[in-house]
C-alpha cells in the first residue's frame, strides 16, 4: 500500500440518513486515496441495508463482511465502502478498533481518519489534512468544525484544552488558541496507522466520551504534536451520535471523566471531586430527575470503581433507561 493511502472509519449506530449524507461528501473530495469502512454497532433502523443500496445506486463499490472475517478480507482488493456488520454495541473506542486493529495486524501503511457519522466535509478537507501529516511523524491532526445549521459559526478548532483543577474540557474556539489544545476531537482525528502501533488503539472502557482524551494524553505524554488544518472545514450536525436519554450523557461524561483524573491527574482528584458534588447540588435544586439520577449514579459508580468493585456500565445505563420508558 502507498504511504498517503487513507483509510476512513465512520462509526454508525442508528443514523444512517447522517452517514449516508457524510459519505456523499467524502466521494467529492479533491483526494480520492481512500477507503472507507463504515462500523456498525448494530443499529436497529436497518442501517446496513440502507447504506449499501444506497452505495449501489450511487454505483459505488462496497461490501458488507462480518467482524471476524475482517483479517482475511484486508488481504483482497478494497473496495471504497466496506460495511462491518457488527453484532453488538461496545461503544465508539471498541467501534473504531475493530478496524484499527485488523490493518495494524495485517500490516497495513497510511493514515487513518476516525471521523464522526453526522459531520459532512468540504472537497479539501483530505487533500489539506494529508498535506500536515505527511512526511511527519508523532502528529495528530484535527480540523475546525462548524455548526451544519449555521455554517459560518465555529463548533471548536480541532479539539479541547482539559481543566486540571475542576471536572471537565474548555473547547478551542479560536485558530490562535490552538496551541493550547490538550486532546485532538474523536468528531475528526487524523493520524498515521504506526501511531496506532506505538501507543496502542483506543480505550474502549469508556463507551462514549472521553476515550479520545485518555489517548490524546497517553500521545502528549510520549511528544506526539497536535496540529489542526484551518483551510478547509467539517460541519457537525452536533449530538445525532449521542441522541436518546439524557442520562446516558450525563452519566458518561461525569462518570469517564472522573475515570480519567483518576488515571492521569490522581493528584487533582480532591477539587475534582469537590467541582462535581456542586453539580449534584445544582441538579438537585434546577435539574429534572433524569439528569440528577445520573448525577448521583455517576459518583457512586465512581467510587464504587475506587474501592476495587466492578462496575456494569452497560447495566447501570439499560436499567435507568428502563425506568424512564416506564
Amino acid at each position: 500500500m502507498k504511504n498517503n493511502s487513507i483509510y476512513i472509519i465512520i462509526v454508525n449506530f442508528n443514523c444512517w440518513k447522517y452517514t449516508i449524507a457524510c459519505i456523499s461528501s467524502l466521494l467529492e473530495s479533491t483526494n480520492t486515496n481512500f477507503n472507507i469502512f463504515i462500523v456498525d454497532n448494530n443499529s436497529t433502523d436497518d442501517s446496513v441495508d440502507e447504506i449499501r443500496n444506497w452505495s449501489d445506486k450511487k454505483l459505488v463499490s462496497n461490501e458488507v463482511v462480518k467482524p471476524e472475517a475482517l483479517i482475511s478480507y484486508l488481504n483482497s482488493k478494497l473496495p471504497v465502502i466496506t460495511i462491518v456488520n457488527g453484532s453488538e454495541n461496545k461503544g465508539f473506542g471498541a467501534g473504531n478498533n475493530i478496524i484499527l486493529k485488523s490493518l495494524l495486524e495485517t500490516q497495513y501503511n497510511g493514515f487513518t481518519w476516525l471521523l464522526n457519522p453526522d459531520t459532512e466535509v468540504e472537497p479539501k478537507i483530505l487533500e489539506d489534512t494529508l498535506a500536515i501529516a505527511e512526511n511527519k511523524e508523532r502528529i495528530i491532526v484535527g480540523n475546525v468544525i462548524h455548526y451544519f445549521s449555521s455554517k459560518d459559526k465555529i463548533m471548536y478548532c480541532g479539539g479541547f484544552k482539559v481543566k486540571k483543577f475542576i471536572h471537565g474540557i474548555v473547547d478551542i474556539k479560536k485558530e490562535e488558541n490552538i496551541k493550547d489544545l490538550d486532546v485532538i476531537a474523536g468528531a475528526s482525528m487524523f493520524t498515521h496507522i504506526n501511531t496506532y502501533k506505538a501507543l496502542g488503539v483506543l480505550p474502549e472502557n469508556y463507551f462514549m466520551y472521553w476515550e479520545e482524551t485518555d489517548f490524546c494524553t497517553k500521545a502528549k505524554q510520549a511528544s506526539y504534536t497536535f496540529e489542526v488544518n484551518t483551510k478547509s472545514k467539517i460541519f457537525d450536525h452536533v449530538g445525532v451520535t449521542s441522541s436518546g436519554s439524557n442520562f446516558l450523557r450525563e452519566y458518561l461524561y461525569l462518570l469517564n471523566g472522573l475515570r480519567f483524573y483518576k488515571k492521569y491527574y490522581w493528584f487533582y482528584l480532591p477539587t475534582i471531586l469537590m467541582s462535581t458534588i456542586a453539580k449534584y447540588v445544582k441538579a438537585l435544586l434546577i435539574e429534572d430527575k433524569i439528569k440528577q439520577k445520573a448525577v448521583f449514579y455517576a459518583h457512586v459508580d465512581f467510587f464504587k470503581s475506587l474501592f476495587g468493585k466492578n462496575v456494569d456500565v452497560l447495566k447501570r445505563i439499560h436499567s435507568q433507561k428502563t425506568k424512564i420508558e416506564k
